[in-house]
């Protein structure tokens, strides 16, 4: 597998997609069946490192091929492309820096090392970071992240809007302000296997609305894995 050959892959399954365009921009909910195709292609593997038998070689050899890909998408179904985009987009906070220095080097590698091999089991990556008068902004967060206990776990409490592949994704890139600190950090949440109705922590009380991709407006109380710094 190379971008070349998954770029071609892609196109004949866009292709298909946009034979049915009409009802796909219709739509009001992302199709789970879509994913498991585009998955079939090898798409994942853009999250993954070459040193972990992914496609990922660095920021300046891969940024235009995978956009390539996400285009040849685009052009069968948009929502489809723009959930998927977000999976080497936030991937790419680890693949972009390869190593990191002492005293941080070995917790490093084994996070990127974890986080391909749940790629490469089929996780695909999203984000939902924005907040309800933000503007976008992260820096802005209000939601608030607290120890959740010595496993290196943590608590976020807080309204997130805006997350792209919900009920999708299997692991959600987002901000929080940790206690006692004065900016705010980075955390990514396990999603896998977890209900929005609140049972597990994370509730949403508004889905997207509109035709095209689904986004969520809800309200997150969930555990996470350690910040990244």
């Amino acid at each position: 597998m190379d971008a070349a050959g998954l770029l071609e892959d892609v196109k004949i399954i866009a292709a298909t997609f946009a034979a049915d365009r009409h009802d796909r921009q219709r739509r009001r909910e992302l199709d789970p069946s879509d994913f498991a195709e585009l998955h079939k292609t090898g798409y994942l593997l853009t999250g993954v490192p070459i040193e972990h038998d992914g496609l990922f070689e660095s920021v300046p050899r891969s940024t235009r091929p995978i956009a390539e890909i996400l285009r040849a998408l685009a052009k069968g179904d948009s929502s489809l492309a723009l959930v998927s985009s977000m999976h080497p987009a936030v991937l790419a906070f680890w693949l972009a820096t390869p190593s990191a220095p002492e005293p941080h080097a070995q917790a490093w590698a084994e996070q990127r090392s974890y986080l391909a091999k749940v790629t490469l089991e089929g996780a695909q990556f999203g984000t939902i970071t924005s907040e309800p008068g933000s503007g976008g902004d992260v820096s802005g967060t209000k939601a608030v992240a607290k120890p959740g206990g010595p496993d290196g776990t943590w608590l976020l409490s807080g309204q997130k809007h805006f997350g792209s592949g919900s009920g999708i994704t299997s692991f959600m890139l987002t901000s929080g302000r940790p206690e006692g600190e004065d900016e705010p950090d980075w955390f990514y949440l396990d999603m896998r296997g977890v209900p929005w109705d609140g049972s597990r922590g994370v509730t949403l009380t508004a889905p997207w609305d509109g035709h095209g991709m689904a986004a969520i407006r809800g309200i997150a109380v969930h555990r996470c894995h350690p910040r990244h710094r």
